[in-house]
């Protein structure tokens, strides 16, 4: 296949003072079967430490750029969604510098958005535990095929997912130029809020496959992502679990009857049922999980989930998400059909 009659395919790699990663993530594109694509590296470490490894590559594909000011993790990556064309690419991905691609990654976005007719498609990964240490295992785990059927979903079908998890995961996106939804939040928040919310971007059907495409480093708590919250631990987990009951109760109160029930089904997800009772439980949508769960830990979530209404905060960009695509602010209206329990 020739340049002339191949897709340009754009990699957008976010990237903060992780050298050997960064340098395995940019290498993982020279080794892609889809030759015809070109990277852009936003480097968000004030030194400008990249830069010295995307010289040390010489790739010509390979553009380096330093952030000036500093964007932190969630907003750095949060650019790398813009509809910002300036390559005149065909298609995207982005690629975290902790992450890294397989040879078939973009040749088999291409593939499967064109047979099936779709912008976007959600390509999966397996999990990497312990990344940037010298225990790092590739395990057999993968993002999406623990959670997701293969096939094509509908927009409604991945937001009334966010019930269980985040919806998707920022590497496994492959989109075209054509999408129709736009993917920049454009608003701080945080970098885990920031997966809900772009879920809840996506207006168009989405092709979902099980085939891993790539890796996602699992550093848990060593992550550096998030970089700029300075608020303590405790609070962090509060005011993310706020949000994310905020967000639940709003995709919920906006679902119609089919979607709440498809979610409960095992038509098109893997979820676990306790998993999913549990979490609308949580987010006082539900009482059937007190039925399934012994009475001890029933009242402990119960318990946590108060804790989490009196003393969490919901970030302002989830509450102005919502009123941009169209849902309740958190709550429905009195009388509301769809609150529902199950």
């Amino acid at each position: 296949m020739t340049f002339e009659t191949s897709p340009l395919v754009n990699f957008r790699t976010p990237t903060y003072r992780r050298g050997p990663a960064l340098e395995r993530c940019l290498l993982s594109m020279i080794g892609q079967t889809h030759e015809n694509w070109v990277a852009d590296v936003y480097d968000d470490d004030p030194a400008g430490s990249a830069e010295a490894v995307v010289e040390a590559i010489g790739d010509p594909r390979i553009h380096y750029h330093h952030n000036q000011p500093q964007l932190f993790g969630s907003r750095n990556i949060d650019q790398c969604f813009s509809r910002r064309n300036p390559r005149d690419a065909d298609f995207f991905a982005v690629v975290e510098d902790d992450n890294w691609i397989f040879p078939g990654f973009a040749q088999r976005g291409i593939e499967l958005a064109r047979a099936h007719g779709v912008e976007i498609v959600f390509t999966d990964q397996v999990v990497e535990d312990d990344s940037g240490t010298e225990a790092a295992t590739l395990t057999d785990r993968q993002v999406l095929k623990r959670r997701y059927k293969e096939g094509v979903f509908s927009a409604q079908d991945l937001h009334i997912a966010l019930m269980v998890w985040h919806g998707l995961s920022n590497g496994g996106i492959f989109w075209s130029r054509n999408i129709s939804s736009d993917l920049e939040i454009k608003h701080p928040c945080n970098s885990t809020i920031q997966e809900y919310l772009r879920a809840l971007c996506i207006q168009e059907p989405v092709y979902v496959s099980t085939e891993a495409q790539g890796v996602w480093a699992n550093y848990g708590a060593r992550t550096l992502r998030n970089l700029g919250d300075t608020a303590s631990e405790l609070k962090r987990e509060l005011h993310l679990k706020k949000a994310i009951r905020t967000i639940r109760r709003a995709v919920w109160a906006n679902a119609p009857a089919s979607a709440q029930a498809l979610l409960m089904s095992d038509e098109k997800y893997r979820f676990d049922r306790h998993a999913k009772l549990e979490n609308l439980f949580r987010s006082h949508l539900g009482t059937a999980y007190l039925g399934e769960a012994p009475l001890s830990k029933s009242l402990g979530t119960f318990g946590r989930s108060l804790m989490v209404l009196a003393f969490g905060r919901t970030e302002p960009a989830v509450g102005a998400m919502l009123r941009e695509k169209g849902f309740f602010d958190g709550e429905p209206p009195r009388g509301s059909r769809h609150r529902t329990q199950h």
